[in-house]
């Protein structure tokens, strides 16, 4: 890992007009603790003040973004990166829902399930479909072992047999 990572865990969450100035003056070469750790356990709402900076940022700085928070948030498990992750499931660079999709690994909420299911069926990029696809199974599994209910199970096994029947999608 590199060295910003391992200063995450050592900062508190700056404030919003802390992480709004980290947004502003990012670079592919300049991504900050300060970013990553402003841009954790963030509200919906929080992040809806973020949201226009971040939407400001290039796709590929958005791609290195969520792809090193993914590393953070395996390497600390109190990152928490939801808002961000699920703002990007509806980002229109397929690469960007598919590192969104990753992100949000360790969430079992019935609202990314909806999501999974959804994108899994709907979405137009192939990849993107597949990545829902292998994250629905969590949500099976979490079924099987009694976590989650059994019509939500369901719904996740259904969506994924349907994939796999379907002879003119390439997932």
């Amino acid at each position: 890992m590199t060295e910003y990572t391992s200063d995450v865990s050592r900062q508190e969450r700056p404030d919003l007009a802390t992480t709004i100035d980290a947004l502003k003056g990012v670079t592919e070469d300049s991504l900050s603790a300060t970013m990553f750790y402003g841009l954790s356990g963030r509200t919906q709402t929080e992040f809806e003040q973020l949201r226009p900076h971040w939407e400001k940022l290039s796709s590929i700085i958005r791609q290195r973004l969520l792809r090193r928070m993914v590393e953070v948030s395996e390497m600390d498990f109190e990152m928490d990166y939801g808002a961000v992750g699920f703002y990007s499931l509806d980002d229109p660079d397929p690469s960007i829902r598919e590192i969104a999709i990753e992100l949000l690994w360790e969430d079992e909420s019935s609202r990314l399930q909806s999501r999974l299911e959804s994108l899994a069926v709907n979405d137009p990029d192939d990849r993107v479909r597949a990545k829902a696809l292998i994250h629905l199974g969590r949500f099976i599994l979490l079924g099987e072992l009694g976590n989650i209910q059994e019509n939500a199970m369901r719904r996740a096994q259904a969506v994924a047999i349907a994939a796999l029947q379907d002879t003119k999608q390439p997932v």
